[in-house]
């Protein structure tokens, strides 16, 4: 039985409330999609921004790290010449308190030496006392040599001891670095350890983010194939009655939708273009 224009119209209002309604929809969820990219750039840049910090950071530690490595081993060195420095010094001091007792002053012996030299030619003595002398002189004169190295172990050791003090203060100041760069590292590790979080948590927000926008194309998607249609149902019908429209420029749009509708009636593909023309001429009939 064919249809009247009566309920060919009524049908075609019906088809035009169904295309606004969707036309509405589609609109809010483009508004939506706009939001969650928003959202998702937004989330991007903090999470590019988190982790070039994290990296510094990263860098920052190692270099840290290699510092304390360095040190210690520096301060290792440092402690072992000071224990063999300080057991030079231990021996030396043991040496000179068991020697002491058989070591005259070289001063003394010098004293000893002149006076001896000085008597020798001042006196008027016989050769064989002569002789006696100069023995004696030689024997002093070897005393003196000992004496004297004995001085200068002495001079060596103060100078190890000094040594030994110096190599223990610079081991403290070493450990005083080593502890205060551990303290930095440990500082970093919690940071690193804070960002991580922050990173994990931006990473879980970002792909919630991502889920909804895609949701949100699905829905879109579905919607611009029921819109596709609606439209192409509204379009051959629409075309079977003369409706009259007061708005300007329908012509004009009537016109370019007439291209668009043979593509339907050939069962070609829409492009969007195409879905938004017949949509505007769906809201002007």
């Amino acid at each position: 039985m064919k249809e009247s224009n009566v309920e060919i119209e009524q049908k075609v209002e019906s088809l035009k409330r169904e295309i606004q309604i969707i036309s509405s929809k589609l609109k809010e969820f483009g508004g939506q999609k706009e939001e969650h990219y928003k959202q998702k750039n937004s989330l991007d840049k903090q999470l590019n921004s988190l982790i070039s910090k994290a990296k510094e950071l990263k860098d920052k530690k190692h270099d840290v790290d290699k510092n304390i490595h360095k040190l210690k081993s520096e301060r290792e060195d440092a402690n072992k010449l000071y224990n063999e420095t300080l057991a030079n010094v231990r021996k030396t001091k043991k040496d000179r308190k068991t020697s002491r007792e058989n070591i005259t002053p070289s001063s003394n012996l010098r004293k000893q030496i002149k006076d001896m030299e000085y008597n020798m030619q001042i006196e008027v003595l016989s050769f064989k006392k002569e002789k006696q002398a100069m023995d004696q002189i030689k024997r002093v004169k070897s005393e003196l040599k000992k004496s004297i190295a004995y001085e200068e172990s002495l001079r060596g050791s103060d100078s190890d001891y000094r040594n030994a003090k110096d190599l223990k203060i610079k081991a403290d100041k070493m450990h005083a670095e080593i502890q205060k760069l551990a303290t930095e590292s440990s500082q970093i590790f919690e940071e690193l350890t804070k960002l991580s979080k922050d990173i994990a948590d931006i990473k879980a927000k970002r792909n919630t983010v991502q889920l909804i926008l895609k949701n949100i194309k699905v829905q879109i998607g579905h919607m611009n194939h029921k819109l596709s249609k609606i439209l192409k149902d509204w379009s051959g019908l629409a075309d079977k009655v003369v409706l009259r429209t007061a708005r300007k420029g329908y012509e004009l749009i009537h016109k370019k939708t007439e291209a668009v509708k043979e593509k339907l009636k050939s069962k070609k593909k829409l492009t969007t273009e195409d879905i938004l023309l017949l949509q505007r001429e769906a809201m002007h009939k």
